[in-house]
């Protein structure tokens, strides 16, 4: 005789509850446990918008740097597991872009979309807009980093890139000299946003610039004047190089070169 089949027919043993059971669940309501007979706990599943995901990245660069900026560690800021972090970006790639993209919309927003109508004025623009980057950068430590090996290629960088070639344009430029004069600035910008960067440790705050000008200044006036005497002469510019002042002078000689006989305005 079959197993689970008693002599008059019926249904018995393993096969009976398994029966039993199946029965429970049909008439269970989904959102009551079989087992308890109490309301399930609903799980319900957590949404992102895509500027959330954005700002955990900006934050995680701003605390662990770019070697903290990973899949799992974004998922552990989130609270959600790393497999869950794919479903809003694809590689680590992605969340490098979206990251850049970030700190960048700021200085889009700023900046606007129209060309000025004299060259004069355009130069003002590229002087605004280069200083408005590299305060970008620096408010973030490690963005500048990450610029040199993330992809540049989101609508954001896109349209930052559009708005310089048209200031350069808009200065005198023809469209191939604004696309080197473009290449210049942006490794300027970047160049000296990472170079302050390096005195950084990863996930450490930036000083005020004075607090950081008199740490430097303790720092070089320590520099042996016989062995390395134009050095210690220049050691009070040197200890200003983070600062504001020296970003300034180095952009306006790249300006006199790029756009001779535009002076600034």
């Amino acid at each position: 005789m079959p197993r689970g089949v008693t002599r008059s027919g019926r249904f018995g043993g393993d096969n009976a509850r398994a029966f039993l059971y199946g029965i429970q669940i049909i008439c269970t309501p989904y959102n009551y446990s079989v087992t308890t007979g109490k309301p399930r706990r609903r799980w319900t599943r957590r949404g992102f918008t895509e500027a959330q995901i954005a700002q955990a990245a900006v934050e995680l660069l701003d605390a662990q740097g770019v070697d903290g900026l990973t899949i799992r560690a974004l998922g552990q800021a989130l609270g959600v597991a790393p497999n869950a972090v794919y479903t809003y970006v694809a590689s680590r790639r992605e969340l490098e872009r979206l990251t850049v993209e970030h700190v960048l919309r700021g200085v889009v927003d700023t900046a606007g979309d129209e060309p000025p109508r004299a060259a004069v004025t355009a130069r003002a623009a590229v002087t605004a807009l280069c200083r408005a980057a590299h305060q970008a950068l620096r408010r973030h430590p490690g963005a500048a980093r990450l610029l040199m090996t993330a992809p540049m290629d989101g609508p954001v960088a896109r349209k930052l890139h559009e708005q310089l070639l048209r200031h350069l344009v808009a200065a005198g430029l023809p469209v191939a000299e604004a696309a080197r004069a473009a290449y210049l600035l942006i490794t300027y910008v970047t160049g000296t946003a990472a170079l302050a960067d390096a005195e950084l440790a990863p996930g450490a705050p930036p000083p005020t610039e004075d607090a950081w000008v008199q740490a430097r200044a303790a720092a070089v006036a320590e520099i042996d004047s016989a062995a390395w005497p134009l050095t210690a002469a220049s050691a009070e510019v040197m200890a200003r190089w983070v600062g504001a002042e020296q970003f300034d002078w180095g952009l306006a000689r790249l300006l006199d070169g790029v756009l001779p006989g535009v002076l600034p305005g």
